[in-house]
């Protein structure tokens, strides 16, 4: 068996493991396949080695067993004719009314006793299986050291502030199969590390995709037995809502397969949260390894969950960046979907509470760090793009040290909460952005309404905007372009048509996404 297992290592490693080694075979899904394949490999070598100690164990065992059983044997036949009877402990003791010579005593204690040798060699074999088997097995419970490194290590600083030099560091620090089995046990862990690189965080947030769509189907299959004896408008409302997260959830996975089949840029899916409205981080390409980086910030109403396809339609929108970036962008590009805060629900009734931003800002300044430790080269040309409400989560993350290492491009943005600015005030002068700072604001856009330096002061309205707005508008910076747009955009809804409509918008933000800012077209001074 020894040699079956592995010869069927060496078979492995041959047939699948050098293609990939020897660059026959390269891309995501061979660094994917690697990491599968050798897992297995070493389970095959693990488990060989495993069959030759249990096999040595057991004839060891076999012998010792044998040769005991038999002096026993031979002790219990010669005693009664001696005058003694060996008891429980292997001692040779005289029988009622005898009197045995002292010497048959000794000899036939010393044969009794040899017996007891069997409980060492059977407590030797327990021993030599319990090792082999739990490690061939790769029981949970031989990884208990394992995961208390992990909690002492990652799960207890605080969500979205784990350094991620300390967690690739620490990450890289485990073996293969390590990290193979933190995937598969500790996903809802190992899928939300800034610092773990994009293939595992990918795999374990699949196996999160996987367990919700499985706890919708139970729901559903739950609430429809109800149904059968119980009718009610809360009933059905909530078989309609479970359904619906359902075709969310079947059509992103169809989205996900189809793009790492069909030649397209894969789509990873980086985080995902089934909880309250639904969060998400899909990114279409391999940050790690892309040369440009664009990661987009949608604003209010946005969620997994959003009734008005909130999901499809922000994945539309970073799939409309990539496609206006990738002629442009010669050396690999990703362009991500960022949905991982809490976003306001409603215009009305959320957009002006700034709480939102402040409890989301850690949150990107934590993932755009992470993006230059996990990438495999000297790191990517990152753009972050925020629309509307998320130019608010923009600033507060630029309030952190040490700021944001990216261009920046607000779209139809809400404000950077920066009030009682003039003419010569530049936004760095509050926050820090490394990179060049952009507007893209359409002419018909109504968020320009929302702006307090619009107003002016000591206006009642100014006031209310003052109080309850998110400040100054962001093209009103000295140190911030304003990008060209088209005039006359969408006049049906002229603050989510830029993805869309706008082809001024899309060519620009696709030129700065690719690092070609001397190819945009800014705005005319006129409309300025």
């Amino acid at each position: 068996m020894a040699d079956a297992l592995d010869d069927c290592a060496v078979e492995l490693s041959n047939k699948a493991l050098t293609p990939i080694s020897d660059g026959t075979w390269n891309g995501t899904a061979a660094d994917f396949a690697h990491t599968e394949i050798t897992g297995h490999k070493t389970a095959l070598n693990r488990a060989g080695d495993a069959a030759v100690g249990i096999a040595n164990a057991v004839k060891t065992a076999g012998a010792a067993l044998s040769g005991a059983q038999g002096n026993l044997r031979r002790a219990l036949n010669q005693a009664p004719g001696l005058g003694l009877e060996i008891t429980p402990d292997g001692t040779a003791r005289p029988l009622p009314g005898k009197t045995p010579q002292p010497r048959d005593i000794r000899e036939l204690t010393a044969l009794a006793q040899t017996a007891l040798k069997a409980a060492a060699a059977d407590s030797a074999l327990a021993a030599v299986l319990g090792r082999h088997g739990s490690i061939t097995l790769l029981k949970p419970a031989s990884t208990t050291a394992l995961l208390k490194e992990l909690q002492t290590k990652v799960t207890a600083l605080p969500k979205g502030t784990n350094p991620a030099s300390t967690v690739s560091a620490w990450w890289n620090g485990l073996t293969p199969e390590q990290r193979g089995q933190l995937v598969q046990w500790r996903p809802e862990v190992i899928g939300t590390l800034n610092g773990v690189p994009a293939g595992e965080r990918h795999r374990a947030n699949l196996i999160l995709l996987e367990k919700k769509v499985e706890e919708f189907i139970e729901r559903k299959h739950h609430l429809r037995t109800n149904l059968a004896t119980v009718h009610g408008p809360s009933l059905d409302a909530e078989v309609k809502k479970v359904d619906e997260h359902l075709g969310t959830l079947n059509d992103l996975k169809s989205r996900i397969h189809g793009s790492w089949s069909n030649g397209e840029a894969p789509l990873y899916v980086l985080g995902f949260d089934g909880g309250g409205d639904g969060k998400a981080i899909l990114s279409i390409g391999n940050p790690d390894t892309a040369k440009n980086v664009s990661v987009y910030v949608p604003g209010t109403g946005s969620g997994v969950w959003s009734s008005d396809d909130g999901l499809v339609k922000d994945l539309h929108r970073a799939q409309a960046m990539f496609e206006s970036a990738a002629p442009k962008s010669k050396d690999g590009l990703a362009s991500i979907l960022w949905l991982d805060y809490d976003a306001p629900d409603s215009v009305p009734l959320d957009a002006d509470e700034k709480i939102y931003a402040e409890k989301g800002g850690p949150e990107p300044r934590s993932f755009m760090d992470s993006l230059a430790v996990t990438h495999k080269d000297s790191g990517a040309h990152n753009t972050l793009v925020g629309h509307s409400y998320a130019t608010q989560v923009i600033a507060e993350a630029a309030k952190l040290k040490p700021g944001l290492d990216a261009d920046v491009v607000s779209v139809g943005g809400a404000g950077f909460g920066l009030h009682d600015t003039t003419p010569d005030t530049k936004l760095n002068d509050h926050l820090k952005i490394t990179g060049d700072i952009y507007d893209a604001t359409g002419a018909l856009d109504p968020i320009q309404s929302s702006h307090s330096d619009v107003y002016p002061s000591h206006n009642l309205v100014g006031d209310l905007i003052e109080q309850f707005g998110h400040g100054t508008a962001p093209g009103d910076f000295k140190d911030v372009t304003l990008l060209d747009t088209d005039p006359i955009l969408g006049i049906s809804a002229p603050h989510t048509e830029y993805w869309s409509e706008d082809e001024k918008f899309l060519r620009n933000i696709g030129y700065l996404i690719a690092d070609q800012e001397d190819k945009i077209s800014e705005k005319p001074s006129f409309l300025k």
